[in-house]
């Protein structure tokens, strides 16, 4: 069995938490869901919405995902005893170029009431789709 996980911000190849993972994941591809997208500076934000949010899956064996589940959600303050939630882990769907599906993981900001209006990614045209894309103004590679 294998485990998806959906990320879009700093956990991204190329970002700077790339190297948190505690272990290679079997495949990285390109994906999207659907939410809305907060740029929070130094890091995004998703919460539930209607947008298309451009990310990528990584894919790990479902042996490996207990590890990889506790290094993440350390990393986005997730289920941390004696601490509120920053992010909220919960399984969405995911579309991959091309049009396949899957059910993965993804963080979603557990304090959607302090994000502004001025925060908010726009979508805009990628590849002849919308999507929102952190960091503002990248490409979806």
């Amino acid at each position: 069995m294998l485990e998806h996980i959906f990320v879009y911000g700093t956990l991204k190849s190329g970002q700077c938490r790339e190297r948190c993972w505690p272990s290679p994941p079997l495949k990285v591809r390109r994906a999207w869901t659907f939410g809305e997208l907060y740029d929070l500076g130094a890091f995004p934000a998703m919460i539930q919405g209607v947008s298309r949010i451009a990310g990528q899956v990584w894919t790990y064996r479902a042996a490996d995902a207990t590890e990889v589940f506790r290094v993440l959600d350390e990393i986005e303050g997730t289920n941390q005893a004696g601490y509120e939630n920053e992010y909220d882990r919960q399984r969405v769907p995911v579309t991959l170029p091309g049009g396949g599906e899957l059910v993965a993981s993804a963080y979603f900001y557990a304090k959607k009431q302090e994000l502004t209006a001025e925060q908010r990614i726009s979508p805009a045209f990628h590849a002849g789709e919308s999507y929102a894309i952190w960091p503002r103004g990248s490409s979806w590679s």
